[in-house]
C-alpha cells in the first residue's frame, strides 16, 4: 500500500510507523487494525482496503474541514435548544371582560354648517352638550336622592307601624279584660237586688228617703 500521501502526527505514530522504517524491512509486519500482519509484497500485490483507506483519511478530512462541528444529541434525538430563547410579551388572560364605561355617549360626526347654526366642533354646541349633560347628571342625582328619602321613610313608617300594631293588641287584651269584670260586677249588682227584694226593702221609696 502506497503511505505517501499520509502524514503523521505525534498521537498516530505510536500506531503507524514511519515509512522509512516500513521501506527498510521487507520481511516486516504492518500494522493493522483489525489485528492481522502483512508484508509489503503482499500488501503491494492486494487491492486498496476500504477500510484502510478510510481510516487513513479520516484525519486529513478532519482537518481540512475544521469548522464543521460534532453534534452528538441525546436518546431522545432531538435537536438541542438555545440556552436564552427570544421570549415573547404574553398579554394577562381576563377572566371577564372589562365592563363598558357608563355615561359617555359618542357624538355625532360633525357636518359643515351651511345655513349659519354652530357646527359640532363649535364652542357654543360643545358648551351646549357640557349643559345638557350636567342637567342630566343632576337629575339623576336628584332621583336618586329622593329614592333614598322615600326608602328610608318607609323604613320609619314600617317600624312606628309596628310599635302601633303592638300597643293596640295590648289595647284590645285590657278591654276585654275590663269588659268581663264589667258584666261580672253587673252579675253580682242583679243578684243584690234580688236578694234585697226578697227581704222586703223597697228601692223606690228608699231612695226618695235618701
Amino acid at each position: 500500500m502506497n503511505n505517501s500521501g499520509f502524514t503523521p502526527t505525534n498521537k498516530s505514530s505510536c500506531l503507524f510507523p514511519p515509512l522509512n522504517e516500513s521501506n527498510s524491512s521487507d520481511n516486516r509486519l504492518l500494522w493493522n487494525p483489525n489485528g492481522f500482519g502483512m508484508n509489503d509484497s503482499e500488501s503491494s500485490g492486494s487491492p486498496p482496503n476500504t477500510e484502510y483507506s478510510a481510516m487513513y483519511t479520516a484525519p486529513e478530512k478532519a482537518a481540512e474541514d475544521s469548522t464543521a462541528f460534532n453534534i452528538s444529541w441525546g436518546g431522545d434525538d432531538k435537536p438541542p435548544t438555545e440556552l436564552h430563547p427570544e421570549e415573547t410579551e404574553q398579554l394577562p388572560k381576563l377572566s371577564r371582560p372589562l365592563p363598558k364605561p357608563r355615561g359617555i355617549r359618542k357624538l355625532p360626526e360633525p357636518e359643515p354648517s351651511e345655513d349659519g347654526k354652530p357646527s359640532f366642533l363649535s364652542p357654543a354646541y360643545i358648551i351646549q352638550i357640557e349643559k345638557n349633560t350636567d342637567a342630566a347628571r343632576r337629575s339623576r342625582m336628584k332621583k336618586f336622592m329622593k329614592v333614598d328619602q322615600l326608602e328610608s321613610r318607609v323604613t320609619n313608617l314600617q317600624a312606628e307601624n309596628a310599635k302601633l300594631t303592638l300597643n293596640n293588641a295590648v289595647l284590645e287584651a285590657e278591654k276585654r279584660s275590663l269588659n268581663a269584670k264589667e258584666n261580672e260586677y253587673k252579675k253580682r249588682i242583679k243578684y243584690l237586688e234580688d236578694v234585697m227584694k226578697c227581704n222586703g226593702w223597697d228601692f223606690v221609696t228608699d231612695n226618695s228617703q235618701w
